[in-house]
């Protein structure tokens, strides 16, 4: 199978992540500026839709059509509010203590946040207070609240994340650089009952999604 490629936006100094489509354009994370951009396919251009995000890396939109970001820079997850200026922070400590840099995220279809939340120390954003590197999830809690929960206890650096069309695997990227550590994508039950996951391959996935049927596509 062979591709072409064609680039449609930038080079942009620095990192770009989290692209998401929204029915029409691609919005996406220049991590560096602290900025979401949003590229319109129809008329070629890249206009910026957020400011100020503190460093902002992956994007996800729930069902209802939310936008929800990693803020690396403020440890926390966020939700990008529809009037365009507006930034709405969830709950972000764990057990007394703030979580890491969350780095990528999915939301399933009953509305729970999974995200992976390796430490980074990205800008000011201080030393770390947990004693783990997991997959965090925020729970719907009702009234717009979410209670905050930890999801893995074997993995030492997840990156990237990923649920599948029937919501019952969750992927994650196990990306520790360590020399006796093993790089690979797991595979989990979404109900996390027993904790146990089964290897797919020994790799490093930065970015993924679902394909039209099953199965995943990885860069």
């Amino acid at each position: 199978m062979s591709w072409d490629f064609e680039l449609v936006a930038g080079p942009y100094g620095g990192t770009t992540e989290g692209p998401v489509w929204d029915g029409e354009t691609v919005i996406f994370t220049h991590i560096p500026a602290s900025r979401l951009l949003r590229y319109d396919p129809r008329t070629g251009e890249t206009t910026e839709y957020f400011t100020g995000v503190n460093h902002v890396n992956g994007l996800c939109f729930d069902v209802a059509g939310n936008l929800f970001g990693c803020q690396q820079g403020g440890r926390r997850i966020v939700r990008f509010e529809k009037d365009g200026q507006t930034v709405t922070s969830l709950p972000h400590t764990l057990d007394g203590k703030r979580h890491n840099n969350p780095n990528d995220l999915v939301v399933d279809r009953s509305g729970r946040i999974w995200f992976t939340d390796p430490y980074s120390g990205i800008g000011d954003s201080g030393p770390q207070e947990l004693d783990h590197m997991s997959v965090l999830r925020l729970d719907p809690a009702g009234g717009g609240d979410y209670e905050l929960n930890r999801a893995t206890f074997d993995v030492t650096r997840p990156n990237g994340i990923l649920i599948s069309r029937d919501q019952k695997t969750l992927y994650v990227a196990q990306s520790d650089y360590g020399l006796d550590r093993v790089r690979e994508l797991r595979a989990y039950p979404t109900s996390m009952r027993t904790g146990r996951w089964a290897s797919m391959c020994r790799c490093t996935p930065l970015a993924w999604t679902t394909g039209a049927h099953s199965g995943a596509w990885m860069a």
